[in-house]
């Protein structure tokens, strides 16, 4: 299958839409998740580090689309 620019460009608007439009559920694995949930839901401001593979990312975007949907989220 090959698609113009313009096909792929609304496909792509069209999964951002789907995603945003909806609330990632999860709950975190481990003793250090948790935390990064709880500084990220009490502070203005969050730096968290750790190895690769820890969910750092996908907890701090969770949680902002998350806001995004509902401000109040937190």
């Amino acid at each position: 299958l090959e698609f113009t620019r313009e096909e792929l460009k609304s496909r792509k608007k069209d999964e951002i839409s789907q995603i945003i439009s909806s609330k990632v559920k999860f709950s975190p694995k481990n003793v250090d998740q948790k935390e990064l949930v709880r500084s990220i839901n009490e502070n203005e401001l969050t730096i968290c580090s750790g190895i690769a593979g820890s969910g750092k990312s996908f907890i701090a975007l969770a949680s902002a689309i998350n806001l995004l949907i509902d401000p109040n989220y937190l």
